[in-house]
């Protein structure tokens, strides 16, 4: 079975701390302790909470075409104004009527909305508050498109089959997965802020031999 790596920097104050212990599945310091858990999933313990699971499952979206990137400046009731609004994608109208009805919804946007459509399929956002008084109504181009990014194109969920510590670093690999292209990318040693840094990975990526399949992040 064919796996891709990933490497990922986990836990700035983890990292920033000299390293008591790293056994390939158990990484701590003074504060933190990572262990390897069942199905590959992180154990992450710190003294008075509750111990925390990472769980190394990914959702990858792709879109054949442009998913449309806009701002929300005039529905803010439902997310803040600054909110990314997909503008090309559309959620089921009644499967959004049904989650804007929810508690947690009307809880959000401090009152009932609802959405209709015309014939053309032009959609009309109308909130209310308890008085059922309508703030705001809105239409256009600010009615159009969905903020959940998991509607924006065509969902892949892939899970690492495998979990180890490399350094302070933490390795995940992943099985191939159908319609999938590899990526060639610099070592994840090369992988830094500095100057000197990028310098040196944007010569190595010129280089032939000097690409691998590693992705690295912090």
């Amino acid at each position: 079975m064919k796996t891709r790596t990933a490497f990922c920097r986990l836990l700035p104050a983890l990292a920033a701390t000299t390293v008591a212990a790293a056994e390939g599945t158990r990484l701590e310091n003074a504060r933190y302790r990572l262990t390897v858990a069942t199905e590959g999933a992180v154990a992450v313990e710190v003294q008075g909470v509750p111990v925390q699971t990472l769980t190394p499952e990914f959702t990858v979206m792709f879109s054949a075409r442009e998913p449309g990137y806009d701002r929300n400046p005039l529905n803010y009731p439902l997310a803040p104004r600054t909110a990314i609004r997909w503008s090309n994608y559309e959620e089921n109208l009644a499967a959004l009527n049904a989650r804007l009805a929810t508690p947690e919804l009307r809880e959000l946007v401090g009152g009932q909305a609802s959405v209709t459509a015309d014939a053309s399929g032009a959609r009309t956002w109308a909130y209310r508050d308890a008085a059922g008084k309508v703030f705001p109504r809105v239409a256009g181009p600010d009615a159009r498109g969905t903020t959940d990014p998991f509607l924006a194109g065509t969902a892949s969920v892939v899970r690492a089959v495998r979990t180890t510590f490399a350094g302070r670093s933490l390795r995940w690999e992943f099985s191939e997965q159908p319609g999938f292209v590899p990526l060639p990318m610099p070592p994840a040693s090369t992988v830094a802020s500095s100057p000197d840094s990028r310098e040196k990975r944007q010569n190595q990526e010129g280089t032939p031999g000097a690409q691998s399949k590693t992705v690295s992040g912090r």
